[in-house]
């Protein structure tokens, strides 16, 4: 039971997995709504693909690539640019595989390592649902918008400090 309540929390406690799910959220519930439910479905499945993927690999490392795609995505939410379907589902997509992956536990095994993965799974649904109902209050007025547009700003601004200290930590 506490593998569960450690997956469920483990997207809580990494930097990139949090600018991720955040700008992925508001960067979603920015457009239409047939838009989302599509992303969304996109995101879960993708996501449950890549946490399969950690059962066949070991030591799988995002953390750039979630940088990177909270680095776009941010930068979308910042200029308010609309996108095509297929754009917000690659996105969703991208962000659910590599937030899976990420989501890998090296030192569990057994049942231990499947029900932290559940957990995982549940717990950045949950942030992701959280995000998500969060921005749809905030999208009503235009201050609150403007507000959304500098999360945006920060969550890129963020993601490029991030990923150069990981970039010079590594030389």
């Amino acid at each position: 039971v506490n593998s569960g309540y450690n997956g469920f929390l483990h997207p809580l406690f990494v930097p990139a997995q949090i600018l991720a799910l955040l700008s992925l959220g508001i960067l979603l519930v920015q457009q239409n709504q047939y838009f989302l439910k599509v992303s969304i479905l996109s995101f879960l499945i993708s996501c449950t693909i890549g946490m399969v993927l950690t059962l066949l690999d070991k030591n799988i490392k995002m953390d750039s690539h979630l940088l990177i795609l909270s680095i776009g995505m941010g930068l979308s939410i910042a200029i308010d640019y609309k996108f095509s379907l297929r754009l917000y589902v690659f996105l969703a997509i991208m962000s659910g595989l590599s937030l899976g992956l990420d989501s890998e536990h090296q030192d569990l095994s057994g049942k231990e390592k499947y029900y932290t993965l559940m957990g995982c799974w549940v717990g950045l649904w949950a942030c992701l649902s959280g995000v998500l109902i969060f921005t749809e209050k905030m999208k009503n007025k235009e201050w609150q918008r403007i507000f959304l547009r500098i999360i945006g700003s920060w969550v890129a601004a963020s993601s490029v400090l991030v990923i150069s200290l990981l970039f010079f930590d590594k030389n």
